[in-house]
């Protein structure tokens, strides 16, 4: 089971590479479709600890397709598959990547497709929660409801500026007032504004700024 320095790890070693990865794909993704990748990558590897996947790059758990098999481009493991109403342990295999970049690219892309279009459509994270699971994505059942319980656990350490190293960078705004919003996404409740010219330290896109009890999107920032 995941402590709190592996999700801190996890949080600082993956979500980069999202970022970089969705950033490739200029104007295709919502902004929240960074947060429901490690949303569902945090739940499929256990914030990182499942060691088979994370050996194999494979932190989604993909089922390996024929074409996978035929080139040696998979692995075993045990998993517990929902099936008939119940969930039965079972071993399966499973896809395996060059890299994580990798992985978090063919993530895109699948996501890219017209299957999940609703997804992609979706206003804001808790709605790209739901819809990713009506699109077919697992058949838990519960499985919107765990995502939204896996985004909250990764949600208290990006609020804490302990869980990452690169809460380095003095900012002031850009705008008059920036809008603070109550989580990370644009579509978010705003709950508060900051002058423009008071300084603040960056995180990564968003920042949570502790005297708002809020976050800030980094591009209406700059560095001083």
């Amino acid at each position: 089971m995941a402590n709190a320095e592996d999700i801190k790890k996890f949080i600082d070693e993956m979500y980069p590479k999202i970022r970089y990865v969705q950033d490739h794909y200029v104007g295709k993704y919502p902004e929240h479709m960074a947060y429901l990748c490690l949303t569902q990558m945090a739940l499929e590897s256990g914030y990182g600890t499942a060691r088979l996947m994370m050996q194999n790059f494979a932190p989604f758990g993909v089922k390996a397709t024929n074409v996978d098999i035929a080139l040696g481009d998979y692995y075993e493991a045990r998993t517990s598959e929902y099936i008939n109403g119940k969930y039965i342990n079972t071993v399966a295999r499973f896809r395996k990547y060059a890299s994580f970049i990798d992985a978090i690219d063919a993530w895109y892309q699948l996501m890219g497709n017209k299957r999940y279009q609703p997804v992609r459509e979706s206003t804001c994270l808790d709605d790209a929660f739901e819809k990713v699971k009506a699109c077919g994505y697992a058949t838990a059942p519960d499985y919107t409801k765990t995502l939204k319980s896996v985004f909250n656990m990764i949600y208290k350490y990006i609020k804490a500026p302990a869980a990452s190293g690169i809460f380095t960078h003095v900012v002031c705004t850009q705008t008059d007032p920036l809008n603070v919003r109550e989580y990370p996404d644009l579509n978010a409740k705003i709950v508060g504004s900051i002058p423009k010219n008071e300084k603040i330290y960056i995180n990564s896109e968003w920042s949570y700024v502790p005297k708002y009890k809020g976050f800030v999107y980094n591009k209406y920032i700059k560095e001083v």
